[in-house]
């Protein structure tokens, strides 16, 4: 989330994802695979801003998901899923809410123990996180794509 990891996974998505040609500039990668990021190593996503220890998280995720131990795709257990990806060394509570977000498009995934959307929130803690965020249910990780977007500078609420 925000402006700094934004600028992180473009140069993730420009060194290691396939080129296609869209015509619009901003666009001009697909996402890299498990496959290329394990093959890459955390190392290597290190070199590209990455920080250390989700560097090793990523890399040991997409070394599972390369081996087939773990799927990542639109249909499966969400709830299974992140607790499955959060038995895995170095991965948080939000990385493993987010991947299941967008890897398996589970519209309800909200990482609300990320800090970073706390305060895009304006809320000073998860609880009053999740308290504002029951309204948004079914389509919560939609909102917190927008607070992350939207909501970078806003203060956190005392």
């Amino acid at each position: 989330p925000g402006a700094g990891s934004n600028a992180i996974v473009a140069r993730v998505f420009s060194a290691l994802g396939q080129p296609i040609e869209t015509g619009i500039a901003s666009l001009s990668h697909l996402a890299p695979t498990a496959d290329r990021i394990a093959e890459a190593g955390a190392a290597r996503l290190k070199d590209l801003g990455v920080a250390s220890r989700r560097a090793d998280a990523i890399t040991r995720v997409a070394r599972i998901v390369a081996d087939g131990q773990l799927r990542l795709e639109p249909g499966s257990d969400a709830l299974a899923t992140r607790d499955a990806l959060m038995e895995i060394d170095g991965v948080t509570d939000p990385l493993a809410t987010t991947i299941v977000m967008r890897a398996l498009r589970w519209p309800d995934a909200f990482p609300a123990s990320d800090v970073s959307l706390q305060r895009a929130a304006g809320v000073a803690n998860m609880r009053s996180l999740l308290d504002r965020a029951e309204d948004w249910r079914p389509w919560r990780a939609y909102a917190a794509l927008h607070l992350w977007i939207n909501g970078e500078d806003r203060p956190c609420a005392s």
